[in-house]
């Protein structure tokens, strides 16, 4: 049974004012209108009380967590303010803070706040001189695998030769960017 358009929700709506006709006769009378009698019925059924075949305004689920004051809630609360970095917050400290769910905090913050979640990756932090001090040694590996024609490229997975004294970042944190990918995320009020 195919659904009733909103033409058809017009025409039934004037036959049953005008004319007072039930679900039996406008299936008669409109045989090529694909529509079942439970859902003429149904629509009958609203034409009657209401007048209207439009949907009542108020009449689907209330939002109860995605509202205004939630939304500014938790938007104070996940990203890091400009003057005071790392003071964000992840979704389960929101939801412990606030009662607020954690599916629902990440669903304010993708569909209210256009956010993403990112997470950081540890990585080296090289200053210049261990900057320099890679470069040369790569260098000096491509040129020692320069000539040979059954390398096409050099893998550098030996840490001996390439091991530097490096600080890591050690924390693995999730932090929220409206940035399209990664790497145009600003990270300075986070780190």
């Amino acid at each position: 049974m195919g659904k009733v358009s909103k033409d058809d929700h017009c025409l039934i709506k004037g036959l049953r004012h005008e004319k007072g006709w039930s679900s039996r006769r406008l299936l008669t009378e409109l045989p090529n209108k694909k529509s079942s009698r439970t859902s003429l019925d149904r629509l009958l059924k609203k034409v009657d009380s209401i007048g209207t075949t439009e949907r009542q305004k108020g009449s689907g689920h209330p939002r109860c967590v995605r509202t205004a004051t939630n939304i500014a809630l938790v938007q104070e609360l996940l990203c890091s303010q400009e003057d005071k970095p790392q003071t964000h917050k992840s979704p389960r400290e929101i939801e412990r803070q606030t009662g607020i769910r954690y599916s629902s905090v990440q669903r304010i913050a993708k569909y209210d706040l256009h956010l993403r979640a990112l997470k950081r990756v540890s990585s080296q932090k090289l200053n210049n001189n261990c900057r320099e001090k890679r470069l040369q040694r790569c260098q000096q590996l491509l040129r020692r695998f320069s000539n040979e024609r059954g390398v096409r490229s050099v893998w550098f997975i030996m840490k001996r030769y390439l091991q530097l004294p490096h600080p890591l970042m050690h924390r693995m944190i999730d932090f929220y960017s409206s940035a399209v990918s990664k790497k145009d995320a600003k990270t300075a009020n986070v780190v």
